[in-house]
């Protein structure tokens, strides 16, 4: 969200902005940006960011656009059929994003040239994290990598024991991160893991941090919500389907669910709030402004809700 704008990819092609308090549509890069966008896209003052899959498969692209939704720049990472599962990151003037090549790409925001690569050994479907001149991000090949923001070299690599497909989160000089078998590790800025903690079944949720407790979904169909500073559950929220990356506002954790439901739990008990149920998988983290949260669901519908 930007302005009083909710950005968002299409798989039917391009990205589309809406206006937060009627929804109307007041963006679309569409057709001169037709591609498949299956992230979420980075939005600053400058304009706006994406990973896209071609749809004749030969070019997958990073595209920067003017706020109006005129195409700025273009860059191409890799030729094939590798969509570009990871959504950039935007950080003093530099675009950082992974690709399905398995490199980690930095470019300038203003003109989209490479600055640096840094290969890891598998595909990078994560988004990067940013944090006091370092570059967070998961791999494939079951690494989570620290990289020098400046020049992309390696400062260290923490390894865990399945693909990391996850955000990595940064609070206080703690990343978090969680990999493909559920388990969410914090680690330091030295790479040193501080603890862990098993979620019940596999994941690609990415952790939120509020008020020391870390909330995390498993495809165990919980919500865990677990100690930031020894890693010992607090609480738990069931639902009936796999649960995806929660947001929290306010003493409120909102998340979506394969059972189709949007859920509202208070984050200091884990007691439910409030449910909206959808008619199809609600798989997008939800977007909170002062008076409302947004989220979309599987069958390409954006719902707007009170909160």
């Amino acid at each position: 969200m930007h302005d009083d704008r909710v950005y968002v990819g299409s798989q039917a092609g391009g990205v589309h902005a809406f206006e937060t308090d009627t929804g109307e549509r007041a963006l679309s890069t569409g057709p001169r940006m037709d591609d498949e966008v299956r992230v979420t896209p980075a939005v600053t003052d400058d304009g706006v960011y994406v990973g896209s899959t071609g749809r004749s498969g030969i070019l997958d692209l990073v595209h920067a656009f003017h706020l109006d939704g005129s195409e700025n720049w273009s860059f191409s990472p890799t030729i094939g059929r590798l969509p570009i599962f990871s959504s950039p990151t935007v950080a003093n003037d530099t675009v950082y994003i992974g690709s399905n090549d398995s490199f980690v790409y930095a470019l300038d925001a203003v003109d989209g040239t490479e600055e640096w690569a840094f290969e890891t050994g598998d595909s990078v479907q994560t988004s990067p994290a940013v944090d006091n001149g370092t570059v967070y991000v998961g791999s494939r090949d079951e690494s989570l990598y620290a990289l020098n923001a400046a020049d992309g070299t390696e400062e260290w690599a923490f390894e865990t024991e399945s693909s990391i497909v996850s955000d990595p989160t940064v609070v206080d000089g703690t990343i978090y991160v969680v990999n493909s078998d559920g388990v969410l590790s914090a680690v330091d800025t030295h790479g040193e893991e501080l603890w862990s903690f098993e979620t019940n079944g596999g994941t690609n949720s990415t952790p939120t941090v509020a008020d020391g407790t870390v909330y995390v979904g498993s495809g165990d169909g919980n919500l865990y919500a677990v100690d930031a500073s020894d890693g010992t559950e607090e609480w738990t929220f069931d639902t009936d389907g796999l649960v995806f990356s929660p947001s929290s506002a306010d003493g409120i954790v909102y998340v979506g669910s394969a059972d189709s439901s949007l859920y509202a739990v208070d984050a200091a008990d884990g007691s439910e709030r409030w449910s909206y149920q959808t008619d199809d998988e609600v798989g997008s983290t939800p977007t909170i402004s002062d008076e409302l949260v947004v989220v979309g669901s599987f069958d390409g519908t954006l719902h707007a809700l009170e909160r």
